[in-house]
């Protein structure tokens, strides 16, 4: 897997991982800007390599490989990190990790993995598998789906040349793997999770944003306005620059300025926790039985599976 840098005279590291069907140069239009400000590192990932043929491997594997990498770069934290798509995916399996401290994440329509039985999330790889490999048989039907005044059209020629070079195994690796990869039931992470998606796709990324939300109770959620899937990032990426960068500055009112704020953060609002149900529960004790009784309801957040 080759990783492109730029900016690297800066010490704010933020790592941007592209979708699927598309390479790492979606994000060039948006690296003249972000570069003056961040060190930027972009992967071309696994059968998406303008340059290079790669077999595709596993969204875990590709995080596993990622944070070795970084490792070995001594690079011990990131400023931020963004993910789009099968990218998001990369980028949750990342925080799942754990390995590498991580300030501000955002997941841009990310794919989150089916709750369901082996079978039945082949079956819906099939689905993605074979619309996919009639796209690559008629590209003219992509230019016609993805029109280059709202996606741009250095991404849309970036789709049909990436489509054009996978081979129908690694089609399949992408799907199968970003619909079913190991996720634990909570996500503890200190970082600051976004979860962005276009208006326009929201009822392909309902099940995504209740996955999300049960992984990551404290994320927020940001839609925008008449946009489909990834179009904020491909075709407005002067306007995605801005935005990331004002999501990656962004203070939170001193609650999360440090990690060590962080956690003393958590802390005291476990304690408050604490002691808000104490006062509860003396309160229920010493009242009577009937107050008791009514003061005994509870409600549970409904989970989710996959995109």
């Amino acid at each position: 897997m080759r990783i492109h840098e730029f900016g690297t005279e800066h010490e704010k590291t933020v790592l941007l991982l592209h979708s699927a069907c598309l390479s790492w140069r979606m994000f060039r239009p948006a690296v003249e800007r972000l570069q003056t400000q961040y060190h930027l590192i972009i992967p071309a990932l696994p059968a998406h390599d303008p340059d290079e043929k790669t077999p595709y491997t596993s969204v875990e594997a590709i995080a596993a490989e990622l944070g070795g990498w970084l490792t070995q770069r001594g690079i011990g934290a990131l400023w931020g990190l963004y993910g789009v798509s099968m990218g998001g995916a990369v980028a949750l399996r990342l925080l799942a990790d754990g390995k590498i401290p991580v300030r501000t994440c955002v997941l841009d329509a990310a794919i989150t993995p089916y709750r369901a039985p082996r079978w039945l999330t082949r079956g819906f790889s099939l689905r993605n598998y074979l619309v996919i490999r009639f796209a690559q048989r008629h590209l003219a039907l992509i230019r016609r789906a993805f029109p280059s005044q709202r996606f741009g059209q250095a991404a849309v020629e970036d789709v049909c040349m990436i489509l054009g070079r996978m081979d129908r195994r690694d089609v399949w690796r992408v799907f199968d793997s970003c619909f079913y990869y190991p996720l634990p039931k909570q996500l503890c992470t200190a970082a600051r999770v976004s979860y962005w998606y276009g208006e326009k796709e929201y009822s392909q990324r309902a099940l995504d944003i209740r996955h999300v939300r049960r992984l990551l109770p404290e994320a927020v959620f940001v839609p925008f306005p008449d946009c489909a899937h990834a179009e904020f990032v491909s075709g407005q990426p002067e306007a995605f620059a801005a935005r990331l960068a004002e999501t990656l500055e962004r203070d939170y009112i001193h609650i999360y300025k440090t990690s060590a704020l962080h956690g003393n953060f958590l802390l005291h609002r476990a304690l408050v926790s604490a002691l808000y149900y104490a006062v509860m529960a003396a309160a229920i004790c010493s009242a009577p039985s009937r107050g008791r009784q009514a003061d005994c309801a509870v409600s549970m957040r409904s989970a989710h599976a996959g995109s």
